[in-house]
C-alpha cells in the first residue's frame, strides 16, 4: 500500500515519514521503551524526592525523639528538670499500655506535648475526655472510621481521626518482629487524663536534644542515669528501627530510580543505532544521489537524526506526562501501605521533569550521530556504487571449518557471526528483563528462609517481655536475660549486638550449627551472621561494651550456630554474672502455655501466630510488587524480541524471498532465520541467575546494617523455573507477533530486487 504524503512537504522529511510508516512497529516498541524510561525516571524521582522531604518535615515539625529509655525506677520530677538544665535536653514521660483482645494489640499511647508529638491526617483532634486517635493503617485493616467507637478496657472511645506519630512510623509491635501486621498491631493517642484511668502498663521516657547541643551528651545522660539507677532500655533513634527502616527504603529506591531507567535507556539507544545502520546500509545509493545533486552532508545528517529526536520526542513527553500521576501510586503501593506516615504532598519538581525529557536525547543524538557519520564516511561515487553490499567476513567466521557442516548450521553460525551486535542486544534486554524479574522472587525467597530458619531455633509459642528486672523463680516458663552491646568489625565500625542469657536446661531454644548438628546450650554460642561479619571463629574471643551500662565484657566462643541474626546465646547464670546484674535475674520468659503473670508487670507479649499472620500479610504485599515487576520484565522482552527479528526479517527479505524461490517452508525458514535466539535467550537467563543474587547480597549487606542481621540470599528451584518459563513465554509472544512478516514476503521479491 503505497501512503500518500502530502506534497508540501520536503523531500528528506517525506523520506523520514515513509520510513517511520513502513516501520511502525520497530519505532513503536523503541517509543514504548523509551516512554518506560522517562515514566520511571519521572515517578521514581518525583515520589522519592518528595517522600524524603516531608519525613524530614514531619521529623521536624513532631519534635522526633533523639533517645527513648526505660529505667527499674521512675524519675522523679526534680532529677528530670536537674538533667535536663545540666545536658541541655529535653525529658518526656510518657505512658503506654497495650491492650490485647483475639490476638489485636492496640498500644495506648499517651497524648505528648514536647517530643513525638502525633500529628492527625484525617479526622479531628482529640478535645474531650472519651475520645481517641488511631493510626490510619490499622483503621484501615479493620475498616473503621472517624466517629465509630472502639472498645479497650471495657470502655468504648469515639474515634475523632487518624494520626501518625515519628516514632512510629514502622508499626513494629516489637524488635524481634519481622515484619509489620496492620491486623493484629496498631497504635493509639488517648489524653493524659483517659490513660492515667487505665492501670496496665508502664512509663518510658523520651528524650530531645538542643539544636546545638553535641551527640556526645547522650552517652554522659547514659552513665548519669545509671549512677542511682538501672537502664532497663536506652535507645538511641539511629538504632530505632521504627524510626529508621523507611530512610534505608529511601535510598535503596532513590538509588534504582536512576538505575532501571538509565539501562532501559541504553537499551534504545543500542535499538536504534542497529536500525538506523540497517536503514543507512540499504540507502547507500540513494544517499550518493542526494549528495551528487548537491545536498550537504550535514542536511542528511539532520533528516536521519529526526529519527532518535522523533522517538526521544514522543517516548519522553508521554512518559514524563504518565510519570506524574504515576508517581502517587508509587508511594501509595511502597510506601504507605507499608509505613504510617502523613499524606504525601504530590509536588512536582520542575528539575526532574526537564531531566526526564532531556536524558532520552542525552542517551539517543550522541550514538545515532555515531552511526550515521561512521555510515556516511564513503565518498559520493561508492555510496552510489553500493559498496555496502559486500559484507565483511569476521576473524570468527574465517576461524571456523564450514566444510563438514550442514546448511542449516551453516547459515545459522552466519546470521550470528554476521550480526554479534543484534544478538548482543537481545542477550543484554533478555539479561535485564530476568534481573528485574528474579530480584523479586530472590528478596522473596530469602526473607522466607530466614524466616523459617529463626522458627527453628525458637520453638515457644509465647515470650513474655517484662518492663522490670524479675528476680523470684517463676513457677513456669524459661528465663532469658538479654541486652544490647557495642562491638567493633575488622574496619573499626562499631557493631550492635544482642547477648542472651538462656537456661542451661532450656527445651524451647534449639541450636544447630551449620552441618545440622545439635549444639548443647550450656554453650557459649554465637550466630552464623555476626560470626562472618566479625570473622569469629570458634575458641575466639570477643570483647564487647554493654551499651546500657558501659561496662566492657570479655566473651569467649565456644560454637557458631547457623543462626542469621546478630546475636550470642550463653547460660543466664554466666550472663548475669559478667554484666554484674542480679543473681537469678530475667526480663523475659518463653514458654508454650499462656503464662498467669500479673499485668502490670508486663512490657510486652509476642505470639509465634501474630508472627505468622504478619508473615503473610508480607508475602502478599510483596507478590504484588513481584507481579507488578514482572509485567515490566514482560514487556521490555517482548517489545526488545520483536523489534531484532523484525530487523533480522527486513535484512534477509531477499534471502527469504529466494528460499520461497527454492521451495523452503514458512516454517524452515524462520528456523533457519529466528529460533536461533532462544539460545541467546536461554544463555541470557541463565547468566542472571549468579548476577541477581551478587547483587541481592550487596543490597542486603546495606539493608542488614540497618536491622543487625545478616539476610541470606536464597533462590529456590522452583522460582528458576518459573522466571525461565516465563522468560520462555516473552520470547514465543515475540517470536508470534514478528513472523507474521516472514509470511508477507513473495517470491517476487528477489526478482524486483535484482531489477533494481
Amino acid at each position: 500500500m503505497v501512503r500518500k504524503i502530502p506534497h508540501f512537504i520536503p523531500v528528506l522529511h517525506r523520506k523520514v515519514l515513509r520510513t517511520i510508516f513502513d516501520n511502525k512497529l520497530v519505532y513503536i516498541g523503541v517509543v514504548i521503551l523509551v516512554l518506560l524510561g522517562s515514566m520511571l525516571y519521572t515517578s521514581f524521582n518525583v515520589s522519592a524526592s518528595n517522600l524524603d522531604k516531608e519525613i524530614k518535615d514531619f521529623r521536624s515539625r513532631c519534635c522526633q525523639e533523639d533517645v527513648n529509655f526505660t529505667l527499674q525506677e521512675p524519675l522523679s520530677e526534680k532529677r528530670m528538670s536537674a538533667l535536663e538544665s545540666k545536658y541541655d535536653v529535653v525529658i518526656e514521660k510518657r505512658k503506654i499500655a497495650n491492650y490485647e483482645k483475639d490476638g489485636d494489640t492496640v498500644r495506648v499511647l499517651e497524648a505528648t506535648e514536647k517530643i513525638n508529638k502525633y500529628e492527625v491526617i484525617s479526622g479531628e483532634d482529640i478535645s474531650k475526655s472519651g475520645e481517641i486517635l488511631v493510626d490510619k493503617l490499622y483503621a484501615d485493616a479493620h475498616k473503621l472510621s472517624a466517629g465509630d467507637e472502639i472498645t479497650l478496657y471495657s470502655k468504648k472511645y469515639k474515634i475523632k481521626g487518624f494520626m501518625a506519630e515519628p516514632d512510629y512510623l514502622f508499626m513494629l509491635k516489637t524488635d524481634s518482629d519481622m515484619v509489620v501486621n496492620h491486623k493484629t498491631f496498631g497504635i493509639a493517642i488517648m489524653s493524659k487524663d483517659d490513660i492515667a484511668k487505665i492501670k496496665d502498663g508502664y512509663d518510658y521516657y523520651m528524650l530531645r536534644r538542643n539544636d546545638d547541643n553535641d551527640e556526645d551528651v547522650l552517652d554522659e545522660i547514659k552513665a548519669d542515669l545509671n549512677s542511682d539507677n538501672i537502664v532497663l532500655d536506652y535507645r538511641l533513634a539511629e538504632d530505632n528501627v521504627r524510626i529508621t527502616t523507611i530512610d534505608g527504603d529511601i535510598t535503596t529506591f532513590i538509588q534504582c530510580s536512576g538505575l532501571v531507567p538509565t539501562v532501559i535507556l541504553i537499551i534504545c539507544c543500542l535499538l536504534v543505532a542497529v536500525f538506523l545502520w540497517r536503514i543507512i546500509r540499504t540507502e547507500y545509493t540513494m544517499i550518493g544521489t542526494l549528495f551528487a545533486i548537491g545536498y550537504n552532508k550535514r542536511k542528511i545528517v539532520g533528516e536521519y537524526l529526526a529519527f532518535p529526536i522523533f522517538i526521544s520526542l514522543l517516548g519522553g513527553l508521554l512518559g514524563t506526562i504518565l510519570g506524574i500521576p504515576f508517581s502517587k501510586t508509587v508511594i501509595g503501593m511502597v510506601f504507605e501501605n507499608k509505613y504510617s506516615m502523613p499524606g504525601v504532598l504530590s509536588k512536582v519538581d520542575p528539575k526532574y521533569l526537564l531531566i526526564s525529557l532531556i536524558l532520552p536525547y542525552i542517551f539517543m543524538i550522541p550514538v545515532t550521530l555515531f552511526v550515521i557519520l561512521s555510515a556516511l564516511k564513503l565518498t559520493p561515487v561508492n555510496l552510489m556504487r553500493n559498496v555496502s553490499k559486500e559484507k565483511n567476513i569476521g576473524i570468527l567466521e574465517k576461524l571456523l571449518k564450514f566444510k563438514n557442516m550442514s546448511f542449516d548450521l551453516k547459515f545459522t553460525l552466519r546470521e550470528v557471526l554476521r550480526n554479534i551486535r543484534r544478538c548482543l542486544i537481545v542477550f543484554v534486554s533478555i539479561l535485564f528483563a530476568s534481573l528485574l524479574l528474579l530480584f523479586g522472587f530472590t528478596a522473596n525467597d530469602s526473607v522466607s528462609y530466614m524466616y523459617d530458619s529463626m522458627k527453628g531455633t525458637y520453638v515457644n509459642q509465647y515470650n513474655y517481655y517484662f518492663n522490670s528486672i524479675q528476680v523470684d523463680q517463676p513457677e513456669k516458663g524459661e528465663r532469658q536475660n538479654f541486652s544490647k552491646f557495642a562491638v567493633e568489625d575488622d574496619y573499626g565500625k562499631e557493631v550492635t549486638i544482642t547477648i542472651f542469657g538462656i537456661d542451661s536446661k532450656a527445651k524451647l531454644v534449639k541450636f544447630k550449627d551449620e552441618g545440622g548438628k545439635r549444639i548443647k546450650l550450656s554453650n557459649t554460642v554465637i550466630s552464623s551472621g555476626i560470626a562472618e561479619k566479625l570473622n569469629i571463629k570458634e575458641g575466639d574471643l570477643l570483647y564487647a561494651e554493654n551499651k546500657l551500662t558501659g561496662k566492657e565484657i570479655e566473651v569467649e566462643i565456644d560454637k557458631i550456630a547457623e543462626d542469621y541474626n546478630y546475636y550470642i546465646y550463653m547460660p543466664i547464670d554466666q550472663f548475669n554474672e559478667i554484666n554484674e546484674y542480679p543473681e537469678g535475674s530475667y526480663i523475659s520468659l518463653i514458654s508454650n502455655d499462656k503464662l498467669n503473670i500479673d499485668k502490670e508487670k508486663i512490657l510486652n507479649v509476642l505470639d509465634a501466630d501474630d508472627q505468622q499472620k504478619g508473615y503473610k500479610e508480607y508475602t502478599k504485599t510483596f507478590k504484588s510488587l513481584i507481579n507488578i515487576v514482572s509485567i515490566i520484565a514482560f514487556i521490555i522482552g517482548v517489545v526488545v524480541i520483536n523489534i531484532i527479528i523484525t530487523i533480522s526479517v527486513e535484512e534477509n527479505k531477499n534471502n527469504i524471498s529466494m528460499m520461497k524461490v527454492l521451495g523452503y517452508h514458512n516454517k524452515k525458514i524462520i528456523s533457519l532465520m529466528i529460533r536461533y535466539n532462544i539460545f541467546i535467550v536461554i544463555a541470557a537467563y541463565l547468566l542472571s541467575v549468579p548476577i541477581i543474587k551478587y547483587l541481592i547480597k550487596q543490597l542486603f549487606d546495606i539493608l542488614g546494617e540497618s536491622m543487625n542481621a545478616v539476610i541470606p540470599v536464597k533462590l529456590y528451584s522452583h522460582n528458576v523455573l518459573i522466571g525461565f518459563l516465563i522468560i520462555l513465554l516473552t520470547y514465543e509472544v515475540s517470536k508470534f507477533i514478528s513472523v507474521r512478516r516472514v509470511f508477507k514476503i513473495s517470491m517476487v521479491d528477489s526478482l524486483k530486487s535484482k531489477n533494481e
